[in-house]
């Protein structure tokens, strides 16, 4: 049994170009079985089906800064970049079927443009 604890601390600076940020953790620990040299290891029932869910948020954007005006980007200020996807989720699941056979699937969605235009 474990208990982990986290605290951290960020700063943007004024124009949030830079984020600095420090984190530490402390962790707990009892009841822990730990291998011997010499010890007998006893295996476990193995878990016929395992997954995994995963949740992304990301931003990009982008600014085009130019002295010619007729040549600004969205008039100089911050646009979504056409790599933006600000949610993503992504789900896997594992199933062992046999001695010989897995049966696995994966899931993703994200949001933001379905294709990027090429020149």
């Amino acid at each position: 049994m474990a208990d982990q604890f986290a605290a951290g601390l960020f700063h943007n600076t004024t124009d949030n170009s830079i984020e600095l940020g420090i984190e530490g953790y402390y962790k707990r620990m009892s009841n822990l079985v730990e291998y011997w040299n010499g010890a007998t290891l006893l295996l476990n029932p193995t878990i016929e089906a395992t997954g995994q869910a995963a949740y992304t948020f990301s931003r990009a954007f982008m600014r085009v800064l130019t002295p010619y005006a007729n040549r600004q980007v969205n008039g100089g200020d911050w646009y979504p970049a056409s790599i933006d996807r600000p949610h993503n989720v992504a789900l896997s699941f594992q199933y062992q079927l046999g001695h010989f056979w897995t049966f696995s699937s994966n899931f993703v969605y994200t949001t933001g443009p379905a294709f990027i235009p090429t020149r």
